[in-house]
């Protein structure tokens, strides 16, 4: 069996390369991480699959440890009209507050909002956006290792909402056709309308 051919066994053994690579997250100089990924390709079109597996394991290495740096938080800071694109939909959490995930720069941050602003921000849809502002501040403890997997290390307490636009072009249609379905649920008893939405839709926010 040569080894120029990529087995079974390699592409169990590269799983297994870019797993432990990004476990161990390791910051290394730009120029190795364009070197591994070269050493990579070179594995991959000339059929050498040990070069592809040390290749994908730095580079997925480096690329964690950039994930990680992407999570530091900043400092608290006052954000006054930022935009902010909604990557989830706004649902209502106990004590009359509305949350959501959503981008703000090239970070990823939980938002939530109280009374007129709650109810400005529970009208949109995932993949709109929303000029904002209010308070940033960096989570910590449990609450920070709970959202890190969502790429998640800040709060954003939203004050007011002072304008909307739409989703791209994709996200537009899709949000179109949500809101058509649900207005077409209103026509159910108000206890059914959540479950036709999650069964149709797989919006459970409205179900206890």
């Amino acid at each position: 069996m040569s080894d120029n051919v990529l087995h079974d066994r390699h592409m169990v053994l590269t799983a297994a390369a870019v797993a432990a690579g990004a476990f161990v997250a390791h910051r290394v100089p730009d120029l190795w991480f364009f070197s591994a990924a070269g050493v990579a390709l070179i594995g991959v079109f000339a059929r050498r699959p040990y070069a592809l597996i040390v290749g994908v394991a730095v580079a997925s290495s480096v690329l964690g440890a950039r994930a990680h740096d992407g999570l530091r938080p900043p400092p608290a800071a006052v954000v006054h009209e930022r935009w902010v694109t909604l990557l989830t939909d706004p649902a209502p959490y106990p004590g009359g507050s509305v949350g959501a995930d959503v981008r703000l720069g090239h970070r990823h941050v939980s938002a939530f909002a109280r009374g007129a602003p709650g109810g400005a921000m529970g009208d949109h849809l995932a993949g709109e956006r929303l000029r904002v502002s209010g308070v940033l501040r960096p989570l910590e403890g449990l609450q920070r290792q709970r959202l890190m997997p969502r790429h998640i290390a800040s709060r954003l307490s939203v004050s007011d909402v002072t304008g909307a636009r739409n989703a791209n072009l994709i996200g537009s249609v899709a949000n179109s056709y949500r809101r058509l379905v649900a207005r077409g649920a209103l026509a159910l008893p108000e206890r059914l309308r959540p479950l036709f939405g999650g069964m149709v839709l797989g919006d459970d926010r409205g179900q206890s």
